[in-house]
């Protein structure tokens, strides 16, 4: 008889194959951290009250029927940074909120 448990190789290969999806998982997130280095960007987490979505909505920057979506909302936060602070190249605008995940 064999040293190796038969009974185990299927729970091995769920393990080999869990393993090989995290570190899929991680070298894509650092992948995602050096376009951002690159690009001298960084993400910033923030939080972002019912009154300030209320804002965006009063200014235009954001539909009423999207202040429950987070990516409209970070979209609105662009566009609004666009117009008081500067304008950023729309690739630079489009692909930071593609890198936040």
């Amino acid at each position: 008889m064999s040293n190796i448990d038969e009974t185990n190789q299927p729970t091995e290969k769920r393990l080999n194959a869990a393993v090989a999806t995290q570190r899929a998982k991680a070298a894509e997130r650092m992948r995602r951290h050096r376009v951002r280095r690159k690009r001298n960007c960084r993400i910033v987490a923030i939080e972002v009250a019912d009154f300030d979505i209320a804002g965006l909505v009063r200014l235009g920057l954001l539909d009423e029927k999207d202040r429950e979506d987070v990516v409209a909302v970070g979209d609105a936060l662009y566009r609004l940074f666009d117009e008081t602070i500067g304008t950023w190249s729309s690739e630079t605008s489009q692909a930071g909120a593609g890198l936040a995940n």
